[in-house]
């Protein structure tokens, strides 16, 4: 015999929103400890929390891109994060329509920080910074955060909220906030537990929402001061670049701070391309990932060779300083033979084989290496564009050598490895070419290697028209 399943309703008004709670009969037997204990948490925050029903729309986005995820231990994490995000969004716009809340840059929104942190940080409304806490213990009196939204200035806000979930009644609750004044004057009786989180106590948040509401109306963001992003960020690469290079290869899926100390967290934590790269490696964890954290590594630490200056008539001190030679001006005019007949007859051959353009404006000079080979980084404004530029390279063996030795052309950004080329012993090609367009806050490094491994170099690219660039080799 089937049991007989009867819903009964009950209708709970909280501050500002109705939400439903819903309790069986089984069998004649009215389940009153079910929904007792279903609702005990609800009850405790009536009077104070603002309670916002979760439509099946927005718990079916936050399902479905917590499967999108790649790291299913971390699914249940992310769906709760996306729910407070919903909710609290849904609330703002609710009760103060007026306000702009800014989700792109939420940290929900980009899988490598969502995968780390179980709170919703870098969230703006109107200029303020807001950080989302999830929980689905309600009547805990402590929560357990990241240690990230408070030590380091990449994820400190204006505005902390507690945002309580019941996935099973399909609501969400702003409980609490706390401002970062007042939260940072906490910070001394804080302990760092071994999983680089903190407990905070909830007594020491506000209980009424209404006073967030009226900070974000009536308060600047000059009003509550964060700490500036340490300029110290490249140069803490810098130091433990090759430790943490080994560190990361290990890492596969082990928690971050089983492994890392915090010191090498923070580095990591503060380098958004790095955990896109441990992101991405622990789903393909293949040799051109491991090939590309070296890459990454010199990017992220490598100061770059401008080229854009040498459109600014610094190629002489550019010469002067580095190993490169500057290309006279104009070398790039057709037929041209007089003024270097061997670059000439180069790049009129390229011309005219593979149809490759090369304005008359574009700049460029050439370094070789370890008398063999020749690297030419030539550089030039796209014409339909203000903010691009391309990087046409050209590999040849130096005047008097007869060809190219067996060499690999690998070009990378902080995307990922964008071309590979490579020549082996039964080439007969005089030189090798490859072209690169991009934006000006683009880097572009190029990595030449002997299969012998006698050479392997790379070389930092970028293009920059502030006549106060450095120019570095």
């Amino acid at each position: 015999m089937n049991p007989t399943i009867f819903n009964a309703k009950i209708d709970f008004v909280g501050k500002s929103d109705k939400f439903n709670l819903y309790f069986h009969q089984l069998g004649g037997i009215k389940m009153t400890s079910y929904i007792t204990d279903l609702t005990d948490d609800l009850i405790e925050f009536a009077e104070e929390a603002e309670i916002i029903s979760l439509n099946s729309e927005k718990i079916d986005q936050a399902l479905e891109l917590s499967q999108q995820l790649n790291k299913s231990t971390q699914q249940w994490q992310i769906y709760l994060q996306l729910l407070a995000l919903f909710g609290f969004e849904d609330w703002l716009k609710k009760r103060e329509p007026d306000l702009r809340i800014i989700v792109e840059k939420a940290s929900v929104m980009q899988p490598a920080y969502a995968n780390i942190l179980d709170v919703v940080c870098n969230l703006q409304v109107g200029e303020f910074k807001i950080c989302l806490i999830p929980t689905n213990y309600w009547s805990d009196s402590e929560v357990n955060v990241p240690r990230a939204i408070l030590d380091l200035p990449e994820f400190i806000a204006h505005f902390y909220v507690l945002v309580g979930i019941d996935e099973t009644l399909e609501v969400a609750a702003i409980l609490r906030f706390i401002r970062y004044d007042q939260l940072n004057s906490y910070h001394a009786q804080l302990q760092p537990q071994i999983d680089w989180t903190y407990s905070l106590e909830k007594e020491w948040f506000n209980p009424l929402p209404d006073e967030l509401l009226l900070y974000l109306q009536c308060l600047t963001p000059a009003t509550i001061p964060l700490p500036a992003i340490p300029s110290t960020r490249q140069a803490e690469l810098s130091q433990i670049r090759d430790e943490l290079a080994t560190q990361l290869l290990q890492l596969q899926s082990r928690p971050l701070w089983n492994s890392l100390s915090w010191e090498q967290g923070t580095v990591l934590l503060t380098h958004p391309e790095l955990l896109n790269w441990l992101h991405h490696s622990n789903s393909e964890n293949t040799p051109q990932q491991t090939t590309y954290l070296s890459d990454l590594l010199q990017i992220l630490t490598q100061q770059a060779l401008n080229v854009g200056q040498w459109l600014q008539s610094q190629v002489n001190e550019l010469a002067q300083e580095l190993s490169w030679q500057p290309l006279p001006m104009g070398v790039f005019r057709q037929n041209l033979t007089s003024s270097s007949p061997f670059e000439a007859s180069i790049f009129n051959e390229i011309r005219d084989n593979f149809g490759v353009e090369i304005p008359e404006e574009a700049v460029g000079a050439y370094q070789d290496i370890l008398n063999k080979i020749r690297l030419y980084p030539l550089s030039w404004s796209l014409a339909d564009s203000q903010e691009e530029w391309t990087l046409f390279l050209i590999v040849t063996p130096i005047p008097g050598q007869p060809s190219l030795p067996e060499i690999e052309l690998r070009i990378s950004d902080q995307t990922g490895i964008l071309a590979e080329e490579k020549l082996d012993s039964q080439h007969n090609k005089s030189y090798l070419l490859a072209q690169i367009e991009g934006t000006y806050d683009e880097k572009f490094l190029v990595t030449i290697t002997t299969t012998d491994g006698e050479i392997q170099v790379s070389r930092l690219f970028e293009y920059r028209n502030s006549p106060n660039s450095e120019i570095i080799n």
